[in-house]
């Protein structure tokens, strides 16, 4: 029968621990780094578009959408009924529309008054702050 030596375990040496800078030090560093650094690119900015105001009268504005199902609440300053047409414009949006129904609080309504937030289905993505125009 031959017996085996068992192969002595080598010892990892460990690491030496690493030393800590003073805060003087890092202060310095970082005044460095800073002059070092490349400036910062500017990013082109598009200029925005002017659009032509409508000559309709104002009626509100947009306070909310809801994109999922395409609904604005718009806060009026004005009245509004069912079938008037109404131009919303806002950013680079501008665009008409009739009015097919409007609710307030889940109810359906023919007419709102001034101070009233409705709920208006909208063709196109609008943003909080867009104007309403009744034409």
């Amino acid at each position: 029968m031959v017996i085996k030596k068992k192969k002595k375990t080598q010892k990892v040496a460990k690491k030496p621990a690493k030393k800590k800078v003073a805060k003087k030090k890092i202060a310095k560093r970082v005044i460095i780094r800073k002059k070092i650094r490349k400036p910062i690119r500017k990013k082109k900015i598009a200029k925005p578009v002017k659009i032509k105001e409508s000559e309709g009268k104002p009626i509100g504005r947009v306070v909310h959408y809801f994109d999922h199902i395409g609904v604005a609440v718009i806060k009026l300053t004005s009245g509004l009924a069912v079938k008037n047409k109404i131009q919303i414009v806002g950013g680079d949006i501008d665009f008409k529309q009739e009015v097919k129904s409007m609710q307030i609080e889940h109810r359906s309504i023919k007419k709102a008054k001034a101070k009233d937030e409705i709920g208006l289905k909208i063709g196109k993505k609008v943003r909080p702050g867009y104007r309403v125009f009744k034409i």
